[in-house]
């Protein structure tokens, strides 16, 4: 796994926890991305691909340029195997004119200290 999120506080089922968002790119560049045998810095572990349209989310940085002073925690949830106990968020699109960001849904109560999950999936499309 990597770095991971905790909950400081406990959630209820449906109550949004976070988002996830970033630089949006086009499909065709993320899938250089993914295919790049120089992807050392791992990029392509934050991408997220939002829509039916192919946009993908670049959450490689660890802050964005909408709030430069704060760090984009969606990036850091670890995976979970869909339908595991762990698996306790759910990724759903919000939009708002052209802004698009993922925000995660909490799939049961989660508990004050609990590791955030979800499933990656297989960089397909949420919606």
């Amino acid at each position: 796994g990597g770095r991971g999120v905790i909950a400081l506080r406990r959630f209820a089922e449906g109550e949004i926890l976070l988002d996830y968002h970033g630089k949006q790119i086009t499909e065709a560049d993320a899938q250089k991305l993914m295919e790049s045998t120089i992807d050392i810095d791992r990029r392509s572990d934050y991408l997220f691909c939002v829509s039916d349209r192919g946009i993908f989310i670049d959450s490689s940085a660890e802050s964005c340029s909408c709030h430069p002073q704060t760090r984009v925690l969606g990036r850091l949830i670890n995976w979970c195997e869909r339908g595991s106990p762990n698996e306790n968020l759910s990724p759903k699109l919000f939009k708002r004119g052209d802004f698009e960001a993922v925000l995660f849904v909490a799939r049961r109560q989660i508990a004050e200290l609990e590791e955030l999950f979800y499933d990656y999936g297989d960089k397909t499309c949420h919606e």
